[in-house]
């Protein structure tokens, strides 16, 4: 059962790999063709896939590997060079979305009294998004590098949403606006944007799911944080494994300075959806900017 299992994995990874290769040399309509079915192929075969009991994380897992993105980290861009002399880029890494939602809206679309488009737009107009480029990072903390799994699913996890016909809600081409945090808005004044073009399929936490989550990180305080958060268990863990060792003890610092402030981030937008007595729906973008 379980070799069937990593066939399958395997095949799928294949497949994705396939069709980003396709759309990545289309344009206009074909493109667009290319990439709906992209959408639907991944939303089916998550759905086959939890059906066997496989875990929404591990696959999330899959498609980052399929989509050949890097560690999601931060490292300088203008010093430091990896073990050829070059200098380091920042990487093209995966977004993880965290918007609080009604669960009443979620049961809607299940039963099909709105549509994906209608979903989509709601995403794209409430600015309650919070975009987070470190979650891969945060969870082997948040976990204990896999000690301890009962915030596994803070940075992600959870049900995967589908519609009446049982086909998993997968986000495309969005044009999301958001509050950027420090400010709220841009130094124009204007809303934060951040585009996606294709996604993993979304889930959702329930509102009591999101409060039991909320109260586990609401204790983590900064002092606990940089305890757990130590770089050479991360880089061992693998999470900062495409960048020079010198490098990263270089930054050591300031990485877990990073990090920290997409902690902070995380607890606010639990604090968020309990305050207003909402679920989660989280979902990863690519392509984002």
């Amino acid at each position: 059962m379980e070799e069937n299992i990593d066939n399958q994995l395997a095949e799928f990874t294949r497949q994705v790999k396939a069709q980003l290769d396709k759309l990545n040399t289309a344009k206009g309509k074909e493109a667009e063709q290319l990439q709906t079915e992209l959408s639907t192929f991944i939303a089916e075969q998550t759905m086959a896939l939890m059906k066997q009991g496989l875990p929404v994380m591990k696959i999330q897992e899959v498609l980052r590997s399929a989509t050949d993105m890097v560690p999601q980290t931060y490292a300088p861009d203008d010093t430091g060079t990896d073990d050829a002399g070059e200098a380091l880029e920042p990487p093209v890494g995966s977004i993880a979305y965290f918007l609080p939602m009604d669960e009443s809206t979620i049961e809607a679309f299940s039963a099909g009294k709105i549509g994906k488009t209608e979903l989509m737009d709601l995403i794209c107009k409430v600015p309650d998004i919070t975009p987070m480029e470190m979650t891969d990072g945060l969870d082997f903390v948040l976990t204990d590098y896999g000690k301890n799994m009962a915030l596994d699913d803070a940075t992600g996890g959870g049900e995967v949403v589908a519609g009446p016909d049982g086909e998993a809600f997968v986000p495309e081409n969005l044009e999301m606006r958001y509050l950027d945090g420090s400010g709220d808005t841009m130094p124009d004044g204007s809303l934060a944007v951040r585009n996606a073009t294709i996604s993993e399929p979304m889930v959702f936490k329930t509102a009591d799911e999101v409060m039991a989550l909320k109260k586990l990180l609401d204790p983590i305080t900064e002092h606990v944080f940089n305890k757990k958060a130590d770089i050479k268990k991360l880089v061992k863990a693998g999470w900062l494994a495409d960048y020079d060792k010198r490098s990263v003890k270089k930054e050591a610092g300031f990485i877990i300075g990073e990090l920290w402030k997409e902690f902070v981030k995380l607890k606010k937008v639990y604090r968020k959806a309990t305050e207003q007595q909402k679920g989660m729906v989280v979902f990863i973008g690519y392509g984002g900017s």
